[in-house]
């Protein structure tokens, strides 16, 4: 009977091949975001010092506590109305915004700075509660 449950497909292989490309971006966006390029740039050219440090942590506190606040809400919502794509685009299209206007913050922009990175971590982790692991798992890799 284990045998059985294993060897089910849980996902299509279009699924997998979807949620392969979404880990493939959402690594990417971790690796320039938080820790190689606009970490290092808000923290040293948008503050600068140890201030520019200080409130790099209080950025990524500020997006923990949104994304504690907000997330089961918009799960449930996401769940209930039967949703769960819409909400997907949505935030796949704001995350896109967002992370494009980092570009956009010069030195001095730091509330401005905060916000964008505020928004970008919120819809990120926003994108991470869509599908778990399990949903996509794969058969035969």
């Amino acid at each position: 009977m284990a045998s059985q449950a294993l060897s089910a497909p849980v996902s299509t292989k279009r699924e997998r091949w979807s949620w392969y490309l979404y880990d493939f971006g959402n690594s990417a966006y971790a690796s320039a975001v938080y820790l190689a390029v606009y970490s290092v740039y808000f923290k040293d050219k948008v503050v600068g010092g140890a201030e520019g440090t200080r409130l790099w942590g209080v950025a990524e506190t500020i997006a923990a506590i949104v994304v504690l606040l907000s997330g089961p809400f918009l799960g449930t919502l996401a769940d209930f109305a039967g949703s769960k794509k819409r909400f997907l685009l949505f935030f796949t299209a704001l995350s896109c915004l967002f992370t494009a206007s980092l570009f956009l913050i010069q030195p001095g922009m730091v509330t401005l700075g905060i916000v964008f990175f505020v928004f970008t971590s919120k819809v990120t982790q926003y994108l991470l509660k869509v599908g778990t692991l399990k949903e996509a798992a794969i058969k035969d890799v």
